[in-house]
């Protein structure tokens, strides 16, 4: 009986049985949150920087752009966006920027290739206060605070994330 224990319990040590591959760690600041998850097989970090409900978020940063997210089905392909008082802005103008930094459009079909997603580059955020973005033509306009975003991205850095690569949605 005790050799049989004193096995379980040496392979429990090698072998981690129930043990989560991912070590998950979750920081709070002020208006943001972040996420950092570590895999504890290759010891890969990827982070996540939002706000809003961690299923549901209403902005995300990734890979240096900034997501702004409405419901899925939203087609956002003739979104609008102003940062902060300035002038209003067709976001199919911010595309040739997009591809540079490798984004991606997440809709699942050619009728919303947008995935409810308007996508910003950070660079063209990160020293303003709100950014306010109408959708659709027929939607109404939403702002959206995103003070101490750079703060955040900062912090995330600091704890082992990638500022190019190492963000998720």
């Amino acid at each position: 009986m005790n050799i049989a224990l004193a096995a379980a319990s040496a392979l429990s040590l090698i072998w981690p049985f129930g043990q989560s591959q991912t070590a998950t760690k979750e920081f709070r600041l002020p208006e943001w949150k972040i996420a950092t998850y570590k895999d504890r097989f290759t010891g890969e970090v990827r982070c996540r920087v939002y706000q809003g409900a961690a299923r549901h978020p209403e902005i995300t940063y990734s890979s240096r752009t900034v997501a702004f997210h409405f419901r899925t089905s939203t087609n956002t392909i003739e979104a609008a966006f102003r940062l902060d008082s300035g002038p209003v802005k067709a976001w199919r103008l911010e595309y040739p920027k997009l591809v540079k930094l490798g984004v991606q459009l997440e809709g699942d079909s050619l009728e919303n290739p947008t995935g409810g997603l308007v996508v910003l580059p950070f660079e063209d955020v990160a020293n303003v206060h709100t950014v306010t973005i109408r959708p659709t033509p027929r939607s109404s306009p939403k702002t959206f605070g995103i003070d101490g975003l750079s703060d955040a991205v900062a912090y995330a850095v600091a704890h082992g994330c990638d500022p190019d690569a190492g963000f998720i949605r």
